[in-house]
């Protein structure tokens, strides 16, 4: 038995040459005529004559650990667990539960083998070339360390240039040529588990701690204070736990005794102050409380669906090559012209309902009482007010995600997560101070890449308190400035694109440094909410007059425009060497779609809010969508990192199908606004809480 299983091995050895062996027959198997192409050039690229002439420079000190993981790879012995536990062609990850676990193969209780049982123990790396595009398993004797297997992959990439370019174009080959240092990727080892706890986690522990003795404290005195009062007492209990009405006159007491027990309550000192800021009772009351009776409660359910979009992109988009990466990659163009795919691509215009919420938020109540009489506020607080409401809780999350994450998970893939959480070393201040849509220029070093959205905000906040300053000194300026910021996105985009060339089907390249998180790309959805504000404002009453049939002739066109928008992609075909757009076309469409889309968001907003809206504003305007509208800040912040750590600890890549991804939706959708409670009720409300009380206490 073992004579014949080493004649066999010895014989598929002979065939891929030595190292020509674990590298090379991982590719050589490729099934695909693709595959089969990039398999004939690794398979000659990894010939075992590549080991012995290529030059040994900078390798002095591990070329006796070559040799021994070469000689380990060279056994039949290993070949077993190798091949096991090995991913066979581009893009498999083999077997890594085989490859870590005891190497004694069991069935019934009983060796296959005893054979089986003299393996060694194997260590399981991650082949990862081109930026994650190409991923391979490895499952190697111990002896082969992370270092040596890197060492062994650079000597086999010496190669002669010409080599690098024969044969059929590919991307492959053209990265091979362009890389230098490492020309065939990176060799990652182990679990990655980080076990260690460092300063910063233990900073980030304590001050969830105080946060969590001060909800605690809170809730204790409250309770204490109900149980000593009567049902009718309990009637002056307010919900943020002190008395109300206290200037009446107290029915429940002849004595006064009440009263003054009501006047003390009132005393309170600067803990019993703080303390309140971080009541539960008062927070999850604030959360479920409804106005059923404001003019733009149609906000809400875009607001409330947005955020569902991004949540469901991110599902989709995380899977991607570049994060975690698809086996069967090479579906993914196809995919993307099925028409049930747009609604994931509509996730992109998401963001900019947000901008144009955002900006009609800003200058609507303002404008009105401006109208009325009223100064503008103040430029200087309303920002500093403005950075009060958001920062709290984004460095909270930075905090955690910067600091706690990277212990949360183990696998052979999280390298990569572990790579992208040392970006908030040297970034993670950008986020506190709003330009980490500037600073770092590549988005892809930012530490929380997905929070370029608040530092756009921000930025245009700051604008469009000056433009509210402007209108209430001359409207015409006001509509002027508000009008350039619409054609300076427009601009903007078709100048960007036709300088660098950005087509459709490499959106997630160039764009996404020169287009995609910029704020002068991005201002015409903001831009289309403050001159939203300004005409609904002075033109409520005329719009309510409006006769119902063209109100829902102009509502049923809106919902047209944003469905020809989200679907006209469906027949871009995204095949890069076969594009049936021309670039004109393409510039066109990234230019225009963004401002058609935002323009018919605000045709449905100005129609819901005057009530002719029809079914689109009945299904706007359900109460529950003000709950959820309360938490999608949280929600925005922290579904990315439940998504990361849960994608990254995979052992396998992704093999896409219309089923999975769905399922990881709801589970992502669900548990980010479970997560979004929490971050509302213990750290966003107080923080709020606590600076309306200030700035009321200063007033």
């Amino acid at each position: 038995m073992e004579g014949t299983r080493t004649k066999i091995w010895s014989s598929r050895h002979r065939a891929i040459g030595l190292l020509g062996l674990a590298l090379g027959v991982l590719a050589v198997l490729g099934q695909t005529a693709a595959a089969a192409d990039e398999a004939r050039f690794l398979e000659t690229h990894f010939d075992g004559s590549n080991l012995a002439n290529a030059p040994a420079t900078g390798l002095t000190e591990d070329s006796v650990n070559v040799s021994a993981c070469l000689h380990a790879l060279e056994k039949p012995d290993n070949w077993y667990s190798i091949l096991a536990g090995s991913g066979l062609i581009f893009n498999s990850m083999g077997d890594y539960d085989a490859c870590t676990r005891n190497h004694s193969v069991i069935v019934h209780g009983e060796p296959i083998s005893p054979y089986l049982m003299q393996f060694q123990p194997m260590r399981y790396c991650v082949w990862d070339g081109f930026g994650h595009d190409i991923t391979m398993g490895w499952c190697v004797p111990e002896v082969c360390t992370q270092e040596t297997l890197q060492a062994i992959l650079d000597m086999n990439a010496s190669g002669p240039p010409a080599l690098l370019a024969s044969g059929p174009a590919s991307t492959v080959r053209q990265r091979l040529a362009a890389e230098s240092e490492h020309p065939l990727g990176l060799v990652y080892c182990g679990s990655h588990a980080r076990t260690v706890v460092d300063a910063g986690a233990a900073v980030m522990m304590v001050i969830i701690f105080l946060i969590v003795v001060l909800a605690s404290s809170q809730c204790y005195l409250e309770h204490r204070t109900l149980s000593n009062l009567s049902e009718e007492e309990r009637a002056f209990f307010s919900k943020d736990g002190v008395y109300e009405n206290i200037e009446q006159p107290l029915a429940i007491n002849s004595d006064g005794s009440k009263a003054i027990q009501v006047a003390r309550a009132r005393r309170q000192g600067p803990l019993a102050f703080v303390l309140k800021c971080w009541s539960f009772r008062s927070n999850i009351s604030e959360l479920l409380t409804t106005s059923p009776k404001r003019t733009l409660r149609c906000l809400d359910g875009l607001r409330a669906i947005s955020m569902f979009m991004i949540i469901l992109g991110h599902t989709y988009n995380f899977q991607l090559p570049g994060f975690v990466g698809f086996a069967n990659a090479e579906i993914l163009t196809h995919e993307l012209t099925y028409w049930p795919m747009q609604f994931v691509a509509a996730a992109a215009f998401a963001v900019d309902t947000f901008f144009f919420l955002s900006g009609m938020l800003t200058a609507y109540v303002l404008v009105k009482k401006i109208d009325k009489g009223a100064r503008a506020p103040p430029f200087f607080l309303s920002v500093v007010l403005r950075y009060l409401r958001l920062t709290p809780l984004l460095a909270f999350v930075v905090g955690c995600y910067a600091t706690l994450y990277k212990y949360m998970g183990k696998g052979p893939l999280w390298y990569r997560f572990l790579e992208e959480l040392d970006n908030c070393k040297d970034n993670w201040w950008t986020h506190l101070v709003y330009i980490n849509n500037f600073v770092p220029t590549d988005f892809h070093k930012q530490c929380l890449p997905w929070a370029w959205y608040l530092a756009d905000d921000f930025q245009y906040f700051i604008l469009g308190m000056l433009i509210i300053w402007l209108y209430s000194k001359s409207r015409v300026a006001a509509y002027l400035v508000s009008g350039l910021m619409v054609v300076c996105g427009i601009v903007s985009i078709a100048v960007i694109s036709f300088r660098y060339n950005i087509e459709m089907n490499n959106r997630q390249n160039m764009s996404q440094n020169y287009i995609y998180d910029k704020p002068y790309t991005r201002a015409t959805a903001y831009g289309i909410g403050l001159l939203s504000a300004f005409y609904i404002s002075r033109q409520m009453e005329q719009l309510k007059a409006m006769s119902n049939w063209v109100g829902h002739v102009i509502t049923y066109v809106c919902v047209a425009l944003i469905c020809v928008v989200v679907f006209l992609p469906a027949n871009f075909n995204y095949d890069k060497t076969n594009p049936n757009w021309t670039p004109n076309e393409q510039f066109a469409y990234l230019s225009v779609s963004r401002p058609i889309f935002t323009l018919a968001v605000a045709g449905l907003v100005l129609m819901c809010s005057t009530g002719h809206g029809s079914l689109m504003n009945w299904l706007l305007t359900f109460p529950f969508w003000e709950v959820f509208a309360k938490l999608t800040f949280g929600a925005y912040l922290i579904h990315p990192t439940l998504i990361r750590v849960v994608y990254y600890q995979r052992v396998q890549l992704f093999y896409y199908d219309h089923v999975e991804p769905n399922i990881f939706y709801v589970a992502f959708l669900t548990s980010s606004y479970f997560l979004a409670v929490g971050l509302y009720v213990f750290v966003e409300q107080p923080a709020a809480n606590l600076t309306k009380a200030l700035v009321s206490r200063k007033r």
